[in-house]
């Protein structure tokens, strides 16, 4: 008697092992897709507010010397300062970092990213003092809409424990950073599914041809066992 095989459990165990394997490699793309930097974790302070206009900036620029560091991120121009919200919104800082061009988001420093990125939280378009659709990192100090949305923050009951919580925001996925893997995950998972499906059908066809030819074969032995006894 032939054993059936069953390749769709086959298959189940392979998406299994597919999908935990994309969406590792995706936690670690965020990690070293070429953006991080990690000597700006190491410049971060806190502040209670920051520059309001150009002259503030570049009192706090100077001061913090950005431009002067040892660094292998980008080059000495693109290291700049900035002061901006961190991923929770609770809390403002100064940091040395590589600027980046954010899309009408406020400007947040991620510390498990190391880098600076749009707060997708946090859209600034439409604030009282609106970002464009697109400006550069080192320049939110001319869209004091993101400051403010940390002062309304300010205004409820937390404390410097919780104003600073940013900290522990080394260990949790943002969720610019949850979008980014499962849309960077949509396209590879789409391909397994379908690659799995045409194989199930393949295996399925062959099994069906097996079956066929096995029942030709049986027929032939009863036909020849018969012909024989009456012989």
């Amino acid at each position: 008697m032939m054993v059936q095989r069953k390749p769709q459990l086959q298959i189940l165990k392979f998406l299994v092992k597919a999908i935990v394997l994309i969406v590792v490699h995706q936690l670690i793309c965020v990690k070293i897709d070429g953006r991080n930097c990690p000597i700006a974790t190491s410049t971060i302070t806190y502040v209670p507010h920051c520059p309001m206009n150009k002259a503030e900036w570049k009192i706090a620029a100077t001061k913090k010397n950005c431009s002067d560091m040892t660094q292998s991120c980008v080059k000495n121009e693109d290291f700049q300062y900035h002061c901006v919200v961190n991923s929770w919104i609770n809390a403002t800082m100064e940091v040395c970092a590589p600027t980046w061009y954010c899309m009408g988001y406020c400007a947040e420093f991620n510390i498990r990213g190391e880098r600076i990125q749009d707060n997708f939280n946090a859209p600034c378009t439409s604030l009282n003092n609106p970002c464009p659709a697109r400006y550069l990192s080192s320049e939110s100090y001319l869209y004091k809409g993101c400051y403010e949305l940390v002062q309304k923050k300010d205004k409820g009951d937390m404390n410097d424990e919780e104003r600073h919580s940013g900290l522990k925001e080394k260990n949790i996925l943002t969720t610019s950073e949850i979008s980014a893997i499962a849309i960077s995950s949509v396209v590879p998972f789409m391909f397994i599914v379908t690659t799995a499906i045409i194989f199930v059908k393949r295996k399925s066809g062959e099994e069906n041809e097996g079956g066929g030819l096995s029942g030709k074969e049986e027929n032939n032995t009863m036909f020849n066992l018969q012909f024989s006894h009456n012989i």
